[in-house]
């Protein structure tokens, strides 16, 4: 019984997700940035500490 309401719950997630994206002006834009930043991260060596501040920000602005 618990693992059919997880598995309900994330389909509820993923179907928002799909939806924000969709219907959403800005969504693939600041998908996009999100993304570039985190290959800048990567490239650039961040820290923990800098991926827990990036995580931050991009939690933010979605």
């Amino acid at each position: 019984m618990i693992v059919k309401k997880r598995i309900e719950s994330f389909s509820h997630t993923i179907r928002g997700i799909a939806d924000f994206i969709r219907s959403g002006a800005n969504a693939k834009i600041q998908l996009v940035a999100a993304l570039a930043i985190t290959l800048a991260g990567f490239l650039l060596g961040f820290g923990p500490y800098d991926w827990i501040a990036v995580g931050l920000c991009i939690g933010m602005v979605l």
